[in-house]
């Protein structure tokens, strides 16, 4: 048995009183976990179980999947929920968590943990960069952070042009031929990516960058990010029909 706290990334009906849930776990990284009778009114833990619940929780390793025993509700992050924006971001840095980083990683847990609390508490925020800034935390954390300092080929700093996604950083002129669809880019996107890494979050309101650019580093994480996973989760493709739009 595993005592653990846990985000909720999602849950789905089992038979006629069971869930099973997908968590992204502090001591186990991605799990997904079977909690019988969860829909019994005398158990009744639906509530504790939804997407985004901060919960501790007792798991046992069984034959394919855990078993879910006892679970006691930390946060319910109820002001993210009154906000659709804030409900879709959370939710999809919770799925592209579990997809992407399956290992146990309690900086990744802790970077999560944080950012929901952010969330929660900070209504007045400025989240126009927040996308890209969380993006690329979650890739630094799963070990697929892009190359953001010298050319991803040749390690020069200097001439940098262009960004590769395939191969997965930035690019000098002389070896742009090793990527034809590699995507142009100027001096002041290239110089926000590592402020980016390294600012603290409640900072991220104070650095400017113009709409269009603003719009060009967005595209850029996020194909890099997309390349990444094996598919695009649900909740990150209604965040981009409805809210990911260029400005």
């Amino acid at each position: 048995m595993i005592e653990s706290e846990c985000l909720v990334v999602r849950s789905y009906d089992f038979r006629e009183t069971s869930l099973i849930v997908d968590l992204v776990s502090k001591e186990l990284g991605s799990v997904r976990a079977l909690v019988k009778g969860a829909r019994n009114p005398e158990k009744n833990w639906t509530a504790h179980l939804l997407p985004l619940s901060h919960i501790k929780v007792s798991l046992y390793p069984g034959k394919n999947i855990y078993l879910l025993g006892n679970c006691e509700m930390v946060n319910f992050f109820s002001s993210i929920r009154g906000n659709l924006y804030r409900l879709c971001l959370a939710t999809s840095l919770l799925e592209i968590a579990y997809l992407i980083s399956p290992p146990p990683h309690q900086e990744l847990f802790s970077f999560l943990f944080k950012t929901l609390y952010f969330l929660d508490r900070n209504n007045n925020s400025s989240l126009s960069l927040f996308p890209v800034y969380s993006w690329l935390k979650i890739l630094h954390f799963s070990g697929f952070h892009p190359e953001l300092k010298k050319c991803v080929v040749c390690r020069k700093e200097e001439d940098i042009s262009l960004y590769s996604v395939k191969l997965g950083g930035i690019l000098c002129e002389q070896c742009r031929e090793r990527d034809q669809y590699a995507i142009r880019v100027d001096k002041q996107i290239i110089g926000v990516f590592p402020i980016l890494s390294r600012i603290p979050l409640p900072e991220i309101k104070k650095i400017y960058i113009s709409g269009r650019h603003k719009t060009r580093l967005r595209q850029i994480v996020y194909s890099h990010l997309l390349y990444r996973l094996e598919h695009k989760p649900p909740t990150l493709r209604f965040l981009e029909k409805m809210f990911l739009r260029d400005e």
